[in-house]
């Protein structure tokens, strides 16, 4: 079986499923998307998502209203692998800021009752939000092999992943995906 471990949601759907017969891919992990430039028309319609994406990854939106997209992506994520559970699996997304507290009820109420595999993506933008991922580890914790994947490509730096691997030595059971290895950081 080949499974692609890093996809985002794709629309339609169909389309996304075409590519991975395509690429002789069995099943995908999934994860929510904020941008869907793959419906967009024109040049200005795919800045718009994009300029929607970096807004995201620079920590620019409210506390509220970045709740209430990772709800509102989770949901769209959660149907489409209720449609093709023989094709995706999914990781569900956490907002970074919250309590721990906040964080265990995010991830019972939007990840495990999704029956989700694992937390993810982080994609942090700074060394501050990759300190604030702590919260994450220290929530899922308790879980057995109850992974979490983090970007570690640009906009993540060496010191970022310095950082990252000080949380995996202090939460050693916490199963950790790299994703994109560092890139040219290693």
């Amino acid at each position: 079986m080949i499974i692609d471990s890093h996809e985002h949601v794709m629309l339609p759907v169909e389309t996304q499923i075409e590519k991975l017969n395509q690429a002789g891919v069995d099943k995908a992990i999934l994860f929510p998307s904020a941008p869907h430039p793959e419906r967009t028309i024109g040049l200005d319609g795919l800045k718009a998502e994009m300029a929607a994406l970096y807004k995201v990854l620079a920590g620019e939106n409210s506390k509220e209203a970045n709740k209430q997209r990772l709800i509102n992506n989770l949901i769209e994520q959660k149907d489409h692998i209720k449609k093709y559970p023989d094709r995706f699996l999914g990781f569900g997304a956490v907002p970074l800021g919250l309590s721990k507290e906040e964080t265990k009820e995010w991830i019972f109420q939007y990840v495990i009752q999704s029956d989700f595999k694992g937390v993810g993506e982080f994609t942090p933008g700074s060394d501050e939000q990759i300190r604030q991922l702590q919260v994450i580890f220290e929530a899922v914790s308790d879980y057995e092999n109850f992974p979490l994947w983090i970007h570690t490509f640009n906009p993540v730096t060496m010191s970022g992943i310095k950082l990252l691997m000080e949380l995996c030595e202090q939460f050693p059971n916490v199963p950790v995906i790299f994703g994109h290895i560092g890139c040219t950081l290693w």
